[in-house]
């Protein structure tokens, strides 16, 4: 663990700088299912100067959680996208005849499961909005909404 050196007296600490170049690449590396040590070798940089660092500067975390998140919006646009085409083939498989019966009830229960969470995303979405809605209405206090 890196101590913050006396101030004014030598070099400046890690700790109060911003992350280097080659930390924030290999924490993207890393966002992306890398390996530690995969990460900071396609970085350019040892993997215990990359380890130094997620041990010891404040960045670290928040950095590696926000390329994890972006990392994870994409992936999830990506499947979107690609939704309208795999409710396509799922539907193709489900009539067409040549396709054993085993494979037709995978395919059916895999349709019904997604409509389902669709279904349940939706009311749950609806249900949050009215908890915000009653909560905005206790905190402002306008009025008192019974929750039964």
């Amino acid at each position: 663990m890196i101590t913050p050196p006396k101030e004014g007296k030598g070099r400046p600490s890690i700790l109060s700088q911003p992350l280097p170049n080659d930390v924030l690449i290999a924490l993207k590396y890393r966002s992306e299912g890398l390996s530690w040590k995969k990460s900071a070798a396609k970085a350019g940089m040892t993997y215990d100067r990359l380890r130094n660092y997620t041990r010891s500067h404040p960045q670290v975390k928040e950095v590696l959680k926000d390329f994890t998140q972006q990392t994870l919006d994409e992936s999830h646009s990506l499947l979107i996208q690609s939704a309208p085409a795999a409710a396509k083939v799922l539907t193709s498989i489900i009539h067409d005849q040549k396709v054993k019966a085993y494979s037709k009830i995978e395919a059916v229960k895999a349709l019904f499961s997604i409509i389902d969470k669709g279904v349940i995303d939706r009311q749950q979405q609806q249900e949050l909005t009215e908890l915000k809605e009653q909560l905005n209405a206790l905190e402002g206090n306008s009025k008192i909404i019974e929750v039964s």
